[in-house]
């Protein structure tokens, strides 16, 4: 009787084991198939032309800002636009003011023009609904790394989900280097597939960098901008 017994506990605990595993791989299946929150694109750009130690654009880089405006939203040789109706612009960075040298105004100025251009489409689409936009200056360039990770890491992505970000910074830190955009190892290694797409990184002033997303997983391409020589300069 007592053998049997024990034989009935064994048989009961080894069913109890075969029943459970089966539900614990199944949530972990459903864990990793889990849709990622993201944008549905970010833009990064260098700030525009500015003489070496002004405090703003010059003629060249004043007219690239205006020029950029139409290049992404209305015509490019790409074919690129940004779709205000579908992925409207919802966050720009540039840095902040005390940064400690000229490059948080010069990316305010170039992203200016943009920044107008969308808030009149956003007040039009919403009839003032949701408010202006503004453009985030909160990050110094010091602290290039973070942007990305606070935005995809830290919970603060919901709001941006399906929306396009916009992003006007330092040439040299648009980079993987470590006080670069893309220099926390976290964010780097997200961004991966996407990075090995985009063409001179941080060191081809008139490129814009574009990644988007495919099923979740960060695509990234290149657009050329106007060269240097390309405007009416006085």
């Amino acid at each position: 009787m007592k053998k049997l017994l024990i034989i009935t506990c064994f048989l009961l605990l080894t069913s109890a084991y075969l029943y459970s595993g089966p539900r614990h791989l199944i949530s972990r299946s459903v864990t990793r198939s889990r849709a990622t929150v993201h944008p549905y694109q970010l833009i990064i750009f260098a700030s525009a032309e500015a003489t070496a130690g002004d405090t703003y654009l010059n003629v060249q880089g004043q007219q690239r800002a205006a020029y950029l405006s139409d290049f992404l939203l209305y015509q490019n040789p790409d074919g690129f636009t940004i779709n205000q109706a579908n992925q409207p612009i919802h966050a720009l960075y540039t840095p902040s003011d005390n940064s400690g040298d000229f490059y948080a105004t010069h990316a305010l100025q170039t992203i200016t023009p943009i920044f107008h251009q969308a808030n009149a489409v956003r007040i039009e689409q919403t009839a003032g609904s949701k408010g202006p936009l503004t453009i985030n200056q909160t990050y110094s360039l010091a602290m290039s790394p973070e942007i990305l990770k606070d935005m995809l890491f830290d919970g603060n992505a919901t709001s941006l989900q399906g929306k396009t970000v916009i992003i006007c910074w330092k040439l040299e830190q648009i980079s993987q280097n470590a006080d670069g955009l893309f220099g926390d190892p976290q964010v780097s290694q997200y961004f991966q597939n996407a990075l090995s797409h985009l063409d001179d990184l941080g060191t081809d002033p008139t490129n814009v960098w574009v990644i988007q997303w495919n099923q979740d997983t960060p695509t990234g391409t290149t657009i050329k901008q106007l060269g240097a020589n390309g405007f009416n300069v006085p």
